[in-house]
């Protein structure tokens, strides 16, 4: 438990004192991401924000997307400069199947594939190792990056679990993972003996320009109210219009007033109820996961949300963007 509070603390901006204000909870042991099913467990609402936030996120566009994903992220996984879209699904609730995509004609279409199998479907996604440009995709057991021709695995020595990843300013990213119950940041040096070089974390607003972090709904319960933690995923990001870095986090609240789920911005985590300072549009259902990347086919750059139907049998990729900016494209997804 402690070690997760230092790890918000540093990543994210909630002091320990903060932390302490908000609900205690004892953390489940740290397992791979299972598929969500769109329903939350009840779970006791966290009071309301003090303040009703402001509209700083709007919908960009949004398309359907593979009903079995449960986890995504944004990056150009091949160095040719086009944004794709790394998710993990679990067809027919079994396993875990990794999976790329690109936008053509209208519509994400799948490039590549491989079954990752069980208890493996947790990811890190970014530009990892020094000198490419092409993201590298971390998994527990190894590490898959593009040769030309197809996305080579490099396998680990043992299995580590990949939590996250924080974007430099510079466009180079830093892995955040959890190995032994402890956590690390790292790079990917593949001619080192251990590839898994650790590093220090930009997580200050002059180094970092945005970062996600996975967990559980409990271990995040540690610092933050339910209804914020419910859905296993928070991220920091440097947004338009604000003074400091915002941490960007997933709201869902199963039923009562201000029900359905949202993406919102806060400036700090400390304190219960939370001071939200802005909100994306209302979602039916929970969000699924998020990530943060430039869609250059679409001309936005923000947050994608994999936002589930109320029965959580369908899938939708969901763009927010902020609210003072206008599209540069005419292309919007149905």
């Amino acid at each position: 438990m402690r070690r997760w509070k230092l790890m918000l603390a540093a990543v994210f901006a909630a002091t320990p004192a903060a932390a302490a204000q908000n609900r205690a909870a004892t953390p489940a042991p740290a397992v791979p991401p299972q598929p969500a099913s769109g329903r939350a467990a009840p779970a006791k609402p966290a009071p309301a924000a003090e303040t009703k936030p402001a509209p700083v996120l709007r919908l960009a566009w949004k398309t359907p997307f593979d009903p079995d994903a449960f986890r995504i992220a944004v990056a150009d996984t091949v160095g040719d400069g086009l944004q794709r879209i790394v998710a993990v699904s679990a067809p027919g609730g079994r396993g875990a199947r990794l999976t790329i995509y690109r936008w053509r004609d209208g519509a994400y279409a799948a490039e590549w594939s491989a079954d990752l199998g069980a208890g493996q479907g947790a990811i890190a996604v970014g530009r990892l190792e020094a000198g490419q440009q092409a993201a590298r995709i971390v998994t527990p057991g190894g590490w898959y990056a593009w040769d030309g021709s197809t996305y080579a695995r490099h396998d680990f020595q043992r299995s580590v679990l990949p939590v996250g990843v924080l974007r430099g300013r510079n466009g180079d990213d830093t892995l955040l993972l959890r190995e032994n119950g402890d956590f690390r940041a790292c790079r990917l040096d593949p001619g080192a003996a251990d590839p898994l070089v650790t590093v220090d974390t930009p997580t200050d607003d002059a180094r970092c320009a945005w970062g996600v972090l996975h967990a559980t709904p409990a271990e995040l319960g540690a610092a933050l109210p339910a209804e914020y933690a419910l859905c296993g995923v928070m991220g920091l990001m440097q947004w338009p219009g604000l003074p400091r870095t915002a941490r960007v986090l997933a709201r869902w609240q199963a039923k009562g007033e201000g029900a359905g789920g949202a993406i919102v911005l806060v400036r700090e985590l400390g304190g219960e109820p939370l001071r939200e300072i802005g909100r994306g549009p209302a979602f039916e259902g929970r969000v699924v996961d998020f990530a943060f990347g430039d869609l250059r086919e679409s001309g936005e750059t923000g947050i994608v949300a994999l936002v589930a139907n109320p029965s959580g049998k369908a899938r939708t990729l969901v763009v927010l963007a902020p609210a003072a900016r206008r599209s540069s494209s005419s292309r919007r997804a149905p």
